[in-house]
């Protein structure tokens, strides 16, 4: 589903969505046809990122991933496609109500839904070495970053010690430590 937002003019103007299906859609034209095509239309290395951010706080719930879902593209006017996660609630080793499990740490890495037909491409016959590279990047800079236990741990036990102080019952975040030390 398509919803222009801020939309310039109309809101009925879709020229730079079919031109990005219309390059997801050339997968069947060879790998070097869709790589081209691709790059020219969207931020890989942005899109490639994100995925990393959503695989390592395992959520399966998001495009790009088993539920192909939950993010919004967006399209700068003199840029290319980009991705902002949001609706991030199944994450951290949070199972959902349909009983799926976490993707994160041990799961298989781009699980994509199968009736998405060109994600894949991009994943399996598009991740050319680049697309790895960013791919690795990010789960480095996560690991060196904002998953480090010395910056999450505090934060965490800190938060819980605030919902403590205010009266609010809460399970203490050690399955999220030990998923974040997981991942």
């Amino acid at each position: 589903t398509y919803l222009t937002r801020a939309a310039h003019g109309t809101a009925n103007d879709y020229t730079n969505v079919f031109q990005l299906v219309d390059a997801a859609n050339t997968f069947s034209q060879g790998t070097d046809t869709y790589l081209a095509n691709m790059e020219s239309v969207v931020d890989t290395e942005q899109w490639i990122r994100t995925f990393a951010v959503e695989h390592a706080a395992g959520n399966w719930d998001s495009f790009g991933n088993v539920n192909a879902q939950n993010m919004y593209g967006y399209k700068p006017r003199n840029g290319k496609w980009g991705l902002i996660i949001f609706d991030f609630n199944i994450v951290l080793n949070n199972p959902n109500v349909c009983g799926s499990g976490s993707d994160g740490p041990g799961a298989v890495l781009f699980n994509v839904q199968s009736a998405d037909v060109a994600m894949p491409y991009l994943y399996h016959n598009g991740l050319v070495p680049a697309h790895r590279r960013a791919f690795w990047r990010a789960m480095k800079d996560l690991v060196n970053g904002g998953m480090l236990a010395t910056r999450v741990d505090p934060m965490l036990d800190a938060k819980f010690a605030a919902f403590q102080a205010s009266g609010v019952s809460v399970t203490a975040p050690n399955g999220i430590k030990t998923f974040i030390a997981a991942a």
